[in-house]
């Protein structure tokens, strides 16, 4: 999937470089595309952050809650928040802060009352968002990184992100 496993790598070696986090999104219901990522992180060990849609928590299978509540203890996979309906028009462009601080609050409540997590990550859905998204985040206590955020977020330096959970730090996104 990354060219990088493939016949020709015995193993990987990731002692002595930083460790990288593959940045997955658009986790919802049908996971099993999800599931081959997941189990190919498990067989060699490197670090997943998945963005769960919230929406696909109201009224989820008993699999699929099944499904979350193994993965999120793995200590490799975190879950991240990729907005409350992932729709067109983009959910973090050109709405109102209220309508944003809506969909991340919801997103963080549910992923809360189903998995008894709280998510401290965020990227929006393809990565598209504006002014009122960075008051939106600045205003969530929770949420501590942000994927391709904003230069003048106040909780991280970008370029790309920095990771302050305790599971994963000191990292590169990919």
């Amino acid at each position: 999937m990354f060219n990088i496993f493939n016949n020709n790598v015995k193993s990987l070696n990731l002692e002595h470089i930083p460790s990288i986090i593959f940045k997955v999104d658009d986790l919802e219901n049908d996971c099993s595309k999800m599931r081959k990522i997941v189990n190919l992180s498990r067989k060699e060990g490197f670090k997943l952050c998945l963005g769960i849609i919230g929406n696909s928590l109201e009224n989820p299978s008993e699999k699929y809650l099944n499904w979350l509540r193994m993965i999120i203890k793995y200590d490799n996979i975190e879950l991240f928040n990729h907005g409350y309906i992932h729709n067109r028009p983009l959910e973090f462009l050109e709405r109102t802060y209220e309508e944003q601080k809506k969909s991340i609050d919801r997103t963080q409540k549910i992923v809360n009352e189903h998995l008894d997590i709280t998510i401290h990550s965020f990227g929006a859905p393809e990565n598209v968002k504006d002014e009122q998204t960075l008051l939106a985040i600045n205003a969530t206590p929770d949420i501590n990184t942000w994927f391709f955020g904003s230069n003048n977020y106040s909780k991280l330096s970008p370029p790309i992100a920095t990771i302050k959970s305790n599971s994963l730090s000191n990292v590169f996104i990919a």
